[in-house]
This record gives structure tokens, sequence and C-alpha cells, in this order.
């Protein structure tokens, strides 16, 4: 099913109207870099969307996120709208779909409509010729075809990967109301992910290391860089697709303290894949750590 490439162009009230190009130059029509960074031919001109009926439920599948406007609309063009249920998502992921009068507001979703104002109606039109087309009794395999890959790639290619693509913590929403001390314990590792756990050790006069594992809810793990490491093949990539991630970077925090009065010894242990250890540098509880965080070490011989 295709949409007409004549939805992004301006005129009439059509296409991406009243939306500025984001390249272009005000008052200068014509002028810019929008057709040469996002021609419309660089976007998907085929949209999978499926219709099934199982009972007396209907199910309207797209590879839109919908509003709840946009989503009631859909319903009631295909009738029936009490048994017939828009599940958005699906097979695709083709960012916003907004009604004509939310797309003209250019709020977030509106904004995020890739095809324009008339996408709503389109949608309409697609589901239209699936009805007059009859039910199929046997779906053959069909091939998706999201369209040429894009000739400038806007992202950390194009930047240049730096500290500003690293996403925020969530350490912020712990302390701005906490007693916790500042900066937070944390514990930054390049790998693959943690299959085995991660966990904080405490050292013991009687037994050597004790373990607390993360779902003890004193630990914040997370997933800081999901591109640590980039590797890139021309044969593999024809030097147009995205650099394939070689590993990601990881962190955990330390969310708890020690009692009062304590001077506890603790170090982070990461479990990864084949047996393999990670594990952070002794930090005292009640000392101030770095607030670039703790630096990787060697884990103890009596570690667990």
């Amino acid at each position: 099913m295709r949409f007409w490439n004549r939805l992004f162009y301006l005129g009439s009230g059509k296409g991406q109207f009243p939306k500025q190009p984001a390249l272009d130059v005000k008052g200068l029509p014509g002028i810019g870099l929008t057709d040469l960074v996002a021609p419309a031919g660089g976007f998907p001109t085929e949209v999978p969307v499926s219709f099934f009926k199982v009972g007396g439920m209907r199910l309207a599948a797209v590879p839109f996120e919908m509003t709840s406007l946009a989503g009631f609309a859909l319903k009631e063009r295909l009738g029936n709208p009490d048994n017939t249920l828009a599940v958005g998502l699906a097979n695709e992921y083709f960012s916003y779909l907004a009604t004509p009068k939310e797309y003209q507001e250019q709020d977030y979703e509106g904004a995020s409509t890739l095809y324009g104002v008339d996408s709503l109606s389109c949608l309409e039109e697609l589901f239209g010729t699936i009805e007059t087309a009859g039910p199929e009794k046997a779906v053959a395999p069909r091939r998706f075809d999201a369209g040429p890959a894009a000739t400038v790639l806007l992202g950390p290619d194009f930047w240049g990967r730096n500290g500003i693509h690293r996403d925020a913590t969530l350490q912020s929403p712990f302390l701005s109301e906490s007693p916790l001390p500042q900066p937070l314990p944390a514990f930054e590792w390049n790998d693959t992910k943690p299959e085995n756990g991660v966990f904080l050790l405490t050292q013991t006069a009687s037994s050597g290391w004790a373990a607390e594992a993360e779902n003890e809810f004193r630990l914040l793990v997370e997933l800081v860089d999901g591109c640590a490491q980039e590797t890139r093949s021309n044969s593999e990539t024809g030097g147009s697709r995205p650099r394939k991630c070689g590993t990601k970077t990881w962190s955990v925090a330390w969310l708890g303290r020690d009692p009062a009065g304590s001077s506890a010894r603790h170090r982070f242990l990461v479990r990864l894949k084949g047996g393999e250890k990670k594990c952070s540098e002794e930090f005292l509880s009640g000392v101030r750590v770095p607030a670039a965080g703790l630096k990787e070490a060697s884990c103890p011989p009596d570690v667990p």
C-alpha cells in the first residue's frame, strides 16, 4: 500500500503545511537544504497495514503511534467501532499519526506526523482498499521495502560521537530530596550485558567479601551508552548504513548507606558471560567518592 509523495510538498494547505521545513530559509521558498537532506523520496513510500477479523472482533494494525482521536476516527471509518481495535506500532515504526486539527497545532504528536496533514485520511483510504479486496484465505509471505538507505545520516555518524550523546542518568531523581551522600558511589564498564548480575561487595571481618545483589533494590544499574565502541565494515554497510556497535557502557550506583559510625569497605562486582568478572576500586562508607566514578581494579581473590 502506498502513500503519495505529494503529501510532502507545501501548497494549498496540503503536504507538510503549516510546518516550516527545518533547513529552509523562511521567506525564500526553494532556498534551503531540506530537499537535499530529507527529500520526499527518502521516506518510505510503502506503509504496511493489516486488517483482521477474529470472531466478532476486528483488528486494524498500523505502523504508527496514533493519538487517541486518530484511533477513534479510524475505528469510526471502519465501522462497528465498539468491536474494532486499532493496534499501533505493528510491523514497522513510522513515528506518530495525528488528526488534521492536531497536526495544525504542531504539538509533539502533530509535529512528529511524518506524512503531513492528510496522513489520517490517506490511511483510511488504505483500509478501504483492503475491505474492497476482500479477505485472504491464505496469506503469502511478503517483503516490506522500507526504501533506499539515507544519503545523509543525521546522528552520531554525522555529528561525531561525544559525551552529549550519552543518556541522561537516572541518579538525579534519587538525589533531589535524598539524605544519600553526593555524589553516589558509581562504577562504569564497557562490555556486553551483565548476564550474571551486578553486586555490591562489603568486606566483613568474619567471612571476607559479602555480596548484595541488584534485586535487593539498593543498586541502580543503567545502560548509559548503547554504542560505546563502533565498528564499521564497508563490505557490510556499503558506506551508508549506521555503524555496528561493538560494546555498550553500563553503570551501577549504590543507593544505600551504612549505619552511622561504621566504616565498611565496599566494591562493585559485575559478572559477565564465561565467568569473567569486573570489579571497581574500593571505597569507604562515609568518605566522599570521585564525581567521575570509581575506576576499575583487580577483583580480590576471595570474591564470592
